[in-house]
């Protein structure tokens, strides 16, 4: 809340630049107040900054307006295309548009970047979600975790209980 205060002043001070812009919408998102993100969701827009752009997609995820959300992650991406956060929310925003081989493949590529069993396991379970079992099983070979996928496919207690935890924490 101190984060926001001291944002809030500083925009009043330095309307539209950008470092407060961004900080100040990552803080509002982080607590929810997506109608003060929404105040500033022009400015925001505006700014060739790859975690601007992140943040603006995230304004309209929530809002339910995953087209433009895509559209702003996409942004982000050709900024900053290693940038891991950027991949998981363009590969998690493709599945809510029902279109889960493009997010088997931007999964597939946060993998090669993260190295994680997790985003191994969200490749995995994306290219499933796309019958694509020819992919899907190249990731069956490497260790992967993802729990909702996990559970359905193994029997192992242990593991999908030790997939649960990492995954949260």
């Amino acid at each position: 809340q101190l984060a926001v205060e001291i944002y809030e002043d500083l925009l009043d001070n330095f309307p539209g630049r950008p470092s407060v812009l961004v900080n100040l919408s990552a803080a509002y998102l982080k607590q929810k107040k997506t109608d003060k993100v929404g105040r500033i969701i022009q400015s925001l827009q505006a700014l060739p900054i790859s975690n601007a752009q992140l943040n603006a997609g995230t304004y309209f995820f929530n809002q339910g307006d995953n087209e433009q959300a895509l559209a702003h992650f996409q942004k982000a991406h050709s900024l900053a295309p290693d940038d891991t956060e950027v991949l998981r929310s363009i590969s998690f925003c493709l599945t809510e548009l029902q279109r889960p081989s493009e997010a088997a493949r931007y999964a597939e590529c946060l993998f090669d970047i993260s190295g994680t069993a997790e985003d191994s396991g969200r490749a995995r379970y994306y290219y499933a979600m796309a019958c694509d079992w020819v992919n899907e099983e190249r990731f069956n070979e490497r260790e992967s975790r993802y729990p909702f996928f996990d559970i359905s496919r193994n029997l192992s207690e242990i593991y999908n209980q030790r997939s649960a935890v990492d995954h949260v924490s």
